[in-house]
């Protein structure tokens, strides 16, 4: 992906059911803009299979549907999810890092992380799983971004509560740009 220097990147980050496709919905639809949605929930409904050999395609199609979206983009684009979060679910269920996971991820630039709260009940969908783990998973993707020195932003409560929230660094980040 183009570094697009003009074009503020979010992405809605963090372990299943939280809230993430739908706040990233709402968000590009508020901004008027475009999202990239999550590639392995339509990886998985087509091959029925999400294993340790599906890494590598599902961080591919991933990057296909965010530089599809990031080049339609007004001002901003939304991610509902990105290889960050392949790299860490890569390292939860199956204890592997792929050297060129890693090598894409390192050319990806994105401005801004999201992080809900896990507050939503658990949907049980036939795709997510580990709904006990929500939690623990939350801790982890929060270390994550933080060695990562990312830039990234908790949000907490209610739909709307976090919709607020959002917005609110959201256009402090715009305004930011246009300075």
């Amino acid at each position: 992906m183009p570094f697009y220097p003009n074009i503020l990147k979010v992405v809605l980050f963090g372990p299943q059911n939280t809230g993430k496709t739908t706040l990233c919905e709402a968000l590009a639809k508020h901004y008027n803009t475009t999202y990239a949605q999550e590639f392995s929930r339509q990886y998985a409904k087509e091959h029925n299979v999400l294993d340790e050999t599906t890494i590598l395609p599902i961080a591919k199609g991933q990057l296909e549907l965010e530089n599809k979206a990031i080049t339609k983009a007004k001002r901003l684009v939304f991610f509902d999810t990105n290889l960050l979060e392949t790299k860490v679910y890569a390292q939860l269920y199956y204890n592997k890092t792929e050297p060129e996971l890693e090598t894409l991820l390192s050319q990806r630039i994105y401005d801004l992380y999201l992080l809900p709260e896990v507050k939503t009940p658990w949907l049980n969908d036939g795709i997510r799983d580990l709904p006990n783990h929500r939690n623990e998973h939350y801790n982890i993707f929060k270390s994550v971004l933080g060695q990562k020195k990312a830039d990234f932003c908790e949000l907490f409560g209610s739909f709307s509560s976090r919709f607020a929230q959002a917005k609110q660094i959201i256009d402090k980040k715009l305004n930011q740009r246009e300075l």
